[in-house]
């Protein structure tokens, strides 16, 4: 028997430690998303600005879809070369914002060409935030941040301090 966060569990109760809702489904999602390489920027931009996000972990991956060649062996090692770089969003929300991110995430990813990626979703159980006990939702949603403010915008410049 281990303990958490002052609290005795066994194998299994952070599973039963009030991880589904009523209608036995998970109260948050993970979102997973292979987006192009170029449009991550403003996917990144946009989801930071939004209340409904508390963090997104990201990472570069390369890989293929349907438009691969069919063609033998050669065809097969030419693709392995010209393999799209793609990046892995990954996103955990509440029920409530799953259609939004995932809207965000569509809207600005998308080019119209072939390749443009992949959103899938996927229930979470549990989330526990190691630094602090947190449990579910206050463990994924994050403290409330100010944006950045634009240095142009008169209103938001300091007078210089001597």
């Amino acid at each position: 028997m281990a303990s958490v966060c002052g609290h005795a569990v066994g194998p299994g109760d952070i599973l039963r430690h009030g991880a589904m809702t009523a209608n036995g489904r998970g109260h948050m999602k993970e979102i997973t998303a292979y987006i192009r390489a170029t449009r991550v920027a403003p996917v990144i931009q946009a989801l930071y600005r939004s209340e409904s996000v508390g963090g997104v972990s990201f990472c570069e991956v390369r890989g293929f879809g349907r438009n691969r060649s069919l063609n033998g062996n050669a065809a097969v090692l030419q693709d392995l070369v010209n393999t799209v770089q793609y990046v892995k969003l990954e996103i955990v929300c509440s029920d409530d914002s799953l259609f939004e991110v995932a809207a965000t995430i569509e809207k600005i990813a998308h080019t119209g060409n072939p390749g443009d990626g992949r959103i899938f979703v996927k229930d979470v159980v549990r989330a526990i935030r190691i630094s602090t006990g947190e449990h579910d939702e206050a463990a994924v949603s994050g403290p409330q941040r100010a944006l950045p403010l634009l240095a142009s915008d008169p209103d938001t410049l300091q007078p210089d301090q001597p």
